[in-house]
């Protein structure tokens, strides 16, 4: 209260002092500091960047009554964010406490038609849906406005499909099939309206025939989701769609951990069901990069890591055609050869060059060595060390660990 506009740092310090407030959550005061925060809102009305810290605050002490002035603040006097960011760190601290979230809906869905809310408010009713704290009832006052929005976003989905197939057509016609592989990953906002209209697929033929479309999408992420969601909710997905994801390295381990969430792990293609196609899958997750030029099985070795207890996988990959071969691993699959898990827990792509002045699995079984100490509370951080002015020294120390 002290800072006067005009003071040195005046609106830089006061805003941090605003979201300091946020972390005043002792119950002994924390109402007081709902009570002060409501204060500072009416007196900033005029200055959106104290307003905005002043709700961030109000998320971030995640009581019922400090969310309950966060809504009335939104509905009543709803800001304007000069970033996607602010806005976003605003929803995530409601999608963190989704007990109370769920105290936003109906309500809070008449910020859909700010597009600067519309992604934020949609995802954040998407997780209380597919979470359970919402059901179909408590938004189906909305349903239209939801089903327009979806079916736009499908459109958009439908014109990159179009786009991928034509650029798939040319390089087909081009001889390119052996040059890198894509891998770039697709994604779509339209996964949120699908989890959205699920509960009404049952009772209207449009919202069926807008699952069919989905299951036909180009973007195998889409498809791959879609499927998913169809059968946690029990409704049948023909073989050929999971099919169709399965066999493409880069989406068929994240398909297998979906139905493995869902309890339907047993309707996984039998076709792609071994432990070398998932370890693959696996360990093209690793990295965010768009194409590969070739990855190539070398071995396996039984391990254990604490309870975890099987087989790590290593390939040899390069991302470039002229770059040189390095090292990656993939594990942990089942002691049993007939059973595959989406088991992550040592799957790292090393950026590790094979050398030729020793043999090729020791220098896999060093890196395989590394991963596992990097697991254990009392080496990891020694072993997670990479770029300190001790690297080369610890290297070596670990060459020979």
């Amino acid at each position: 209260d002290s800072l006067k506009w005009g003071d040195k740092d005046y609106f830089e310090l006061k805003a941090k002092f605003i979201n300091e407030l946020g972390y005043l959550d002792d119950s002994c005061c924390v109402q007081d500091v709902i009570s002060y925060l409501n204060g500072l809102y009416e007196k900033t009305a005029d200055t959106a960047h104290f307003q905005n810290a002043v709700l961030i605050s109000l998320a971030r002490l995640k009581t019922k009554e400090a969310f309950a002035s966060l809504k009335e603040h939104l509905m009543q006097d709803p800001p304007v964010f000069d970033n996607d960011y602010d806005l976003g760190n605003l929803f995530g601290y409601l999608e963190d406490t989704l007990e109370l979230a769920r105290n936003f809906y109906p309500e809070v869905l008449q910020l859909m038609s700010i597009e600067d809310y519309k992604y934020e408010v949609t995802s954040l009713l998407r997780t209380l849906v597919d979470s359970g704290y919402l059901k179909a009832k408590d938004y189906e006052s909305f349903f239209s406005n939801i089903y327009f929005d979806a079916k736009i976003e499908l459109k958009r989905q439908q014109s990159a499909d179009v786009k991928q197939a034509e650029k798939e057509s040319q390089e087909e016609q081009e001889g390119e099939q052996d040059a890198e592989r894509d891998y770039g990953s697709g994604g779509s906002d339209v996964d949120n309206y699908a989890v959205l209209l699920m509960p009404f697929y049952e009772k209207n033929q449009a919202i069926r025939k807008f699952f069919d479309k989905l299951l036909q999408s180009k973007d195998l992420e889409v498809r791959s989701n879609t499927a998913v969601l169809m059968l946690r909710n029990n409704y049948p997905v023909h073989d050929s769609i999971l099919l169709s994801v399965a066999e493409k390295d880069q989406y068929r381990a994240s398909l297998l951990r979906a139905l493995e969430e869902a309890g339907k792990e047993n309707l996984f293609p039998a076709a792609w069901r071994k432990q070398e196609d998932i370890a693959r899958s696996l360990l093209l997750e690793d990295k965010d990069f768009e194409k590969f030029f070739d990855i190539q099985l070398v071995g396996k070795k039984a391990v254990q890591v604490k309870n975890d207890k099987g087989y790590v996988y290593f390939f040899r990959y390069k991302l470039k055609r002229e770059d040189d071969w390095k090292i990656g691993i993939s594990g942990i699959q089942p002691e049993s050869p007939d059973k595959i898990s989406s088991n992550d827990v040592l799957v790292k792509m090393t950026d590790k060059k094979i050398t030729t002045d020793e043999p090729e699995l020791d220098q896999f079984e060093k890196q395989l060595k590394r991963l596992i100490y990097s697991q254990r509370r009392s080496s990891m951080n020694f072993y997670r060390e990479s770029n300190n002015m001790y690297g080369g020294m610890m290297d070596n120390y670990r060459d020979e660990d």
